[in-house]
């Protein structure tokens, strides 16, 4: 009974985010490509993205969706971009290899998330440097009345299409992202790199917690049947929570129903 109440304790907010994700979003209003009942884009630049997404999907089968909100519950905005990209089915079926672009202006999140088929070449590192790259590109404009969230989602958008560009050998005539050179570096360690001098903290600490831990920590022991104990000093780690599964839902207003692999990279900007 307490395993039972456990399980729906834990797992009711998972449904319930996942039921919530579900209607945030009117498919009436998109724009082809486009989601954007905040009105950051232009009318230029609109058609600027779907035009070079209409030509993205001719030549490859991948579309990049753009999802621009008012804001996410905080910790969200990876539930919510899975579940979106699984109820649009983005990129072609089969392939998966589409990409969705996910803002939400007021609670300043950023979400990339590229369909299973496209994580070989817009890997989890390269959609951490695209956030960032936006991020920067907003951030810059803190000093005007206005933050250029319009820029933020172009810098993501250009730079996401040249990945498609080199992954295909094709051209889509797409402009440059500000920080392009950046996003386009290679995924490896480098051991001056800052994600590797990061792993090797981690690991230190990790390390010393295990070597070291509270020395003075008590043991526990029980009686066993034959007049011994049973040590009982040690302690178990619990397995991870999992995220949440993806399909594809397909057939909405032209993408082509494809699904994500749950990869992607994102944050606060």
């Amino acid at each position: 009974m307490k395993r039972r109440l456990l399980f729906i304790v834990v797992l009711f907010p998972l449904i319930f985010d996942i039921c919530f994700a579900k209607n945030i979003i009117d498919k009436n209003k998109f724009d082809y490509f486009i989601y954007d009942t905040q009105n950051v884009l232009s009318q230029e630049s609109k058609d600027y993205i779907n035009g070079i997404n209409l030509d993205l999907k001719n030549k490859t089968g991948g579309e990049i969706a753009i999802v621009i909100l008012d804001s996410i519950e905080e910790g969200q905005a990876k539930a919510y971009a899975t579940e979106i990209f699984s109820e649009l089915g983005i990129g072609e079926k089969g392939k998966d290899n589409g990409c969705l672009i996910l803002m939400a202006t007021k609670s300043r999140d950023i979400q990339i998330e590229p369909g299973y088929g496209a994580e070989g070449f817009i890997t989890d590192a390269k959609c951490a440097r695209i956030y960032r790259a936006m991020g920067q590109v907003i951030r810059e404009s803190e000093n005007s009345s206005d933050l250029d969230y319009e820029a933020g989602i172009l810098e993501g958008f250009n730079n996401i299409i040249k990945l498609y560009e080199d992954e295909y050998d094709v051209e889509l005539n797409a402009e440059e992202g500000k920080y392009s050179k950046d996003v386009s570096q290679s995924d490896d360690f480098s051991l001056t790199s800052p994600e590797f001098i990061i792993l090797i903290i981690v690991i230190y600490i990790i390390f010393s917690f295990f070597i070291n831990g509270p020395k003075n920590r008590k043991r526990r022991y029980r009686r066993n049947r034959f007049g011994g104990f049973d040590d009982f000093g040690g302690f178990g780690g619990f397995g991870g929570f999992g995220g949440f599964g993806s399909g594809s839902s397909g057939g909405f207003g032209g993408f082509g129903g494809g699904s994500s692999g749950g990869g992607g990279a994102g944050g606060k900007f």
